[in-house]
């Protein structure tokens, strides 16, 4: 599996999986699940620690839907999906979700044309270390714009794990030379 399908630890919020999961459970279910106290730290590895919390504050209500860990599982299922960043009204951060391949009958694989923006995410994150929040940021927003001039059609791309490495070895070395000559 392409180390680009998985969302990088720095682009997962505590904010996006709780507005996932409000989007997810019953409305009945969801008064005062509103305000919530997120981990200090990283989000990754502590997803379930958030959905635990969200079930103590419904006064256990939400364990109809199993334990913390298969209500997470439930809520990555229902997510999952290219563009979720406008069903979920969470535009304003980076792509929170996992981009698909998909194989044909001659066992070639492809991805949609809009998850190519979540791969490009994927690959410039991690490697951008102590970027500033603003970089970051933008980067979301040209991305997403870009995902824009795409959002009406239903197109594939080869996907090409190669190619894709042959990418992130260049967009390295884009960005040292560009921290050099800074």
């Amino acid at each position: 599996m392409s180390k680009f399908l998985e969302i990088p630890g720095i682009a997962t919020t505590p904010m996006c999986l709780h507005q996932e999961a409000l989007c997810y459970i019953l409305r009945k279910f969801q008064p005062g699940l509103n305000c919530l106290q997120y981990p200090e730290d990283k989000l990754k590895g502590q997803e379930e620690k958030l959905i635990q919390s969200l079930i103590d504050k419904s006064n256990y209500k939400l364990r109809m839907y199993g334990s913390a860990g298969e209500l997470l599982e439930n809520i990555n299922i229902y997510k999952d999906f290219p563009a979720n960043h406008k069903f979920f009204g969470t535009c304003d951060v980076h792509y929170q979700t996992r981009p698909r391949i998909f194989t044909s009958f001659n066992n070639e694989k492809y991805i949609a044309k809009s998850d190519l923006f979540v791969i490009l995410q994927n690959m410039i994150l991690p490697m951008g270390g102590g970027l500033p929040v603003e970089v970051s940021f933008i980067l979301d927003y040209y991305l997403k714009s870009q995902e824009e001039k795409v959002r009406n059609s239903t197109e594939f791309l080869r996907f090409d794990e190669k190619r894709f490495n042959q990418l992130e070895k260049e967009i390295k070395e884009e960005m040292l030379q560009r921290q050099l000559s800074v």
